[in-house]
């Protein structure tokens, strides 16, 4: 298949439009290339990138740049969004943690405090309350 344009599908493209199609400017070199590919990505006003080599120069290329966003534009972006629902589940179970070792500390100090009034009201010291002591 043959990627470049003829000059009538440009002027044709250009007179339905009223948009120049300025294919060197996105696409003439690797880095300009590379430069237009970051901007479908971020899906900044890449309907100007995207529709004029569509319909000038190869339908087809609407397969690339539908798989390239697919690829990029979502899959990246549920990556991204997969991080912070993991950071966000971390710090949950974090918080989850120590509340539950505040409540554990908690319990040991009543126990403590269970523990030393118990051997407060044991006068005799054998261990055990009898009803006396208790009264």
């Amino acid at each position: 298949s043959d990627f470049s344009a003829d000059n009538d599908d440009i002027v044709e493209y250009e007179t339905i439009t009223g948009e120049e199609v300025n294919t060197r400017r996105y696409w003439g070199n690797i880095f300009r290339s590379m430069f237009s590919l970051f901007q479908l990505f971020t899906l900044d006003d890449w309907n100007k990138l995207v529709r004029p080599i569509v319909e000038t120069h190869s339908p087809a290329m609407t397969i690339f740049f539908v798989i390239f966003l697919f690829l990029t534009t979502f899959g990246l972006l549920n990556l991204l969004m997969g991080a912070i629902v993991d950071q966000a589940m971390t710090v949950t179970k974090e918080a989850e943690l120590e509340r539950i070792r505040e409540k554990e500390q908690d319990l040991n100090q009543l126990v403590l405090a269970a523990a030393r009034l118990f051997s407060m009201m044991d006068e005799d010291g054998n261990g055990t309350l009898s009803l006396q002591e208790i009264h």
